[in-house]
């Protein structure tokens, strides 16, 4: 699993390295430009942001499973999908509204359970990590819903 770890980070780095090369026009990096702009070129632009930040978010959660918590590169990381995961729900929300026409497309639909999939381990990574009970539990929760939503995506 190392490998993967490893690849993992390397293209991490590979995205970043494009985002400061390609600026805002990828939307790279969530938390510095923000909001999808679905003005930018219709929708194949739209899910070819979504798809790139998506993934950006998916190898960031893939890198910090072998990290310990208190790693500044784990830190960095799983503060980043703390961030990712509701701008990129937020992003979804937003393609769905603007381009209608995705709602049967297999690769939107794919997409989508992708981010499910990525909520789910967000969210047990935070479970794992609570001290509080309760917020574990909660956290749990939130992953168990995400699951059934990959679950449901995938019967589609």
């Amino acid at each position: 699993d190392q490998d993967s770890l490893a690849l993992s980070s390397f293209i991490v780095d590979c995205v970043e390295l494009l985002a400061r090369k390609n600026g805002p026009y990828l939307d790279l990096n969530l938390c510095s430009f923000g909001k999808l702009d679905l003005s930018l070129g219709g929708e194949s632009k739209s899910l070819e942001c979504f798809a790139v930040n998506l993934l950006n978010a998916e190898l960031r959660l893939k890198r910090s499973e072998g990290e310990l918590p208190g790693n500044s590169g784990y830190d960095a990381d799983i503060n980043f999908i703390g961030v990712a995961v509701p701008e990129l729900f937020e992003q979804s929300f937003e393609i769905d509204r603007v381009h209608t026409s995705l709602s049967d497309s297999k690769i939107w639909i794919g997409l989508k359970t992708r981010l499910h999939w990525l909520a789910a381990g967000f969210y047990l990574e935070r479970s794992r990590l609570s001290k509080n009970i309760p917020e574990s539990r909660e956290a749990e929760n939130r992953a168990i819903e995400q699951v059934k939503l990959t679950i449901k995506s995938l019967s589609k």
